[in-house]
């Protein structure tokens, strides 16, 4: 029960950091607008307002990587919680059943209820590798084709 309750601290303290990482955002894109608006109004149109865009977009682009970079870390933390959730309750649960004090039918009974141990195998691709990658082929397409 102590796992679960954790599990759902977890949980909810990734979805308020994921809110107030996206509240910051909204902020800065709105004072980021405020500030283009005024310098639109006060100065010349003509490259002043193309480099404010570009510094809009960077900004805005560079906030929404480090989310997602953000969101991918948090993922982890709450697999790794899970499994070892899961792990611990089993645990629990064998110590349940078990009646007796004999020791080897306890091991008989964690055996099997409980995993190997807590394994972690390669981690699924994540949505960002996977546009890395398709980057990577299509830059050394290009270079083929030219060369």
């Amino acid at each position: 029960m102590i796992g679960a309750f954790a599990l759902t601290s977890i949980g909810n303290a990734t979805l308020i950091l994921i809110r107030d990482l996206a509240q910051v955002i909204n902020e800065r894109g709105n004072a980021i607008d405020a500030s283009v608006d005024k310098l639109n109004e006060s100065q010349e149109r003509g490259n002043i307002a193309l480099y404010l865009l570009i510094s809009t977009i960077s900004t805005r682009l560079g906030s929404v990587l480090l989310l997602i970079f953000l969101v991918q870390i948090l993922i982890s933390v709450y697999r790794y919680s899970v499994r070892l959730q899961s792990y611990y309750n089993a645990r629990a649960d064998a110590l349940l059943i078990a009646n007796s004090t004999d020791a080897n039918e306890l091991q008989q009974i964690i055996a099997a209820l409980s995993p190997e141990g807590i394994h972690f195998g390669k981690m699924p691709a994540s949505p960002s590798e996977h546009v890395f990658n398709t980057i990577k082929e299509t830059v050394s397409t290009a270079k083929t084709i030219k060369g």
